[in-house]
């Protein structure tokens, strides 16, 4: 049994993260690591979000199917999605707030 750590690094004028995982342990270990992030909107309902458009998802409300984006996406019911190999910069519209956000 190996034990893991996980090291933000949140610093300069944008905010940028790193995940390290050491493993301490003597034997080799097999690992996933993922980083889920959320952001406060004005208000669900009025945000889209860009550029993912014909991009692949796992649709997590729908027993993990693949589906494929189609336009923006906008909340109208309960979202859980993962993306797949997205290359594209992704922005968040928010109308409420008067805000725009690209990641």
């Amino acid at each position: 049994d190996g034990c893991y750590a996980m090291h933000p690094d949140n610093s300069g004028a944008e905010l940028s993260q790193e995940l390290v995982t050491t493993n301490t342990g003597t034997a080799a270990a097999r690992f996933e690591e993922g980083l889920h992030t959320d952001y406060r909107v004005g208000a669900a309902e009025n945000v889209r979000i860009s550029g993912l458009d014909g991009g692949a998802y796992l649709d997590n409300t729908d027993g993990n199917r693949e589906k494929r984006q189609a336009g923006d996406i906008v909340f109208t019911a309960q979202t859980d999605r993962a993306y797949l190999d997205t290359t594209h910069a992704v922005e968040i519209l928010d109308p409420v707030l008067s805000r725009r956000i690209r990641l």
